[in-house]
């Protein structure tokens, strides 16, 4: 797979760089110059594409250390701020002190972007997002709230297979992947949604002891 997917980035890489050059050339209202930056961006999400399937067809070793769940959606917020506050989407948290879990970071920041990604790209006109964490009879419970458009109930149905979209871009990964690390962690995966009013993600793990 690694091989393979070698064999793809070179040629892509390759495309990005060129076009990189040639937009440099053009003028910023120049017509051709919006074609290529699309050429850029097409490029990127294809590199995506590849990444999720090498994730989720090869995911890495778990490597367990205590770690309090706070500070993981809090990176996660941090890496997506600036496409959160471009697209008008506030946030609102509220966070029990303690929830650690044997978790890993990486891995788990990762889970926590791909849902907060759905979130905001279910919320075209702004919207809110909120996020509770407590810590309950032993078990921390994360949950996240978008105010997005929601999920039908044949969609919901689907969501978690491999491969399955209904988006015009992207790989049918991103929830797969979240459930295979919340899996890894040993914890459970929740959605519900209500087409209309928004979609609700909980991450329910043992508490580290």
């Amino acid at each position: 797979l690694g091989s393979v997917a070698h064999e793809i980035r070179n040629p892509l890489g390759g495309i990005a760089l060129y076009a990189g050059f040639i937009a440099d050339d053009l003028a910023a209202e120049d017509p051709r110059r919006e074609h290529i930056l699309k050429v850029i961006a097409e490029v990127r999400n294809l590199n995506q594409v590849i990444s999720d399937f090498l994730v989720f067809a090869r995911p890495p070793a778990t490597r367990l250390e205590r770690v309090a769940l706070r500070e993981v959606i809090e990176d996660a917020l941090f890496l997506l701020a600036p496409e959160m506050e471009t697209a008008s989407i506030g946030v609102e948290t509220e966070f029990q002190s303690g929830c650690e879990i044997m978790a890993d970071p990486p891995q788990l920041k990762g889970a926590v972007v791909n849902v907060l990604k759905n979130a905001v790209q279910s919320m075209k006109s702004g919207g809110t997002i909120r996020i509770d964490l407590g810590d309950f009879d032993g078990r921390v419970v994360a949950t996240i709230q978008d105010t997005g458009t929601g999920i039908g109930t044949e969609e919901l149905n689907h969501i978690l297979d491999p491969f399955y979209t209904t988006r015009e871009k992207g790989s049918g990964l991103g929830l797969a992947i979240v459930q295979q690390v919340v899996s890894r962690h040993q914890g459970q995966l929740e959605i519900t949604s209500t087409p209309g009013t928004g979609t609700r993600v909980r991450m329910i793990f043992g508490r580290a002891t």
